[in-house]
């Protein structure tokens, strides 16, 4: 997650220079553009949304982990419990067996 992060937080940074650049660029007639309270709270109006994305995804991502993690205990614990309920139901059929060969006067040569 933190190299995915390092990722998104590298293209944030260069797409702010590439547009500080390109107001740099169109700032000869746009004289107050370069004010820097007013890329300052540019700066700022896109930080929130970006820092609300990267929140979201972190949630997303734990929460699919925690899902994905309960599943695999669950899938786990269940094949415990089915093998030794099939073991005891092994057990009850072969009892049956061996009742039915005395029930029946069955004898073995």
């Amino acid at each position: 997650m933190a190299f995915g992060v390092f990722f998104l937080v590298d293209g944030f940074i260069a797409f702010f220079v590439t547009v500080f650049a390109a107001t740099l660029a169109l700032a000869d007639g746009l004289a107050s553009l370069l004010n820097l309270d007013f890329i300052l709270a540019a700066l700022f109006l896109w930080i929130k949304p970006f820092l609300t994305a990267l929140s979201t995804a972190e949630t997303a991502f734990l929460t699919f982990s925690v899902v994905l993690l309960f599943m695999a205990s669950l899938t786990a614990s269940l094949k415990v419990s089915l093998k030794k309920l099939l073991a005891f139901v092994l057990f009850l059929s072969c009892l049956n067996f061996f009742l039915a060969d005395f029930i029946t006067g069955m004898r073995v040569f």
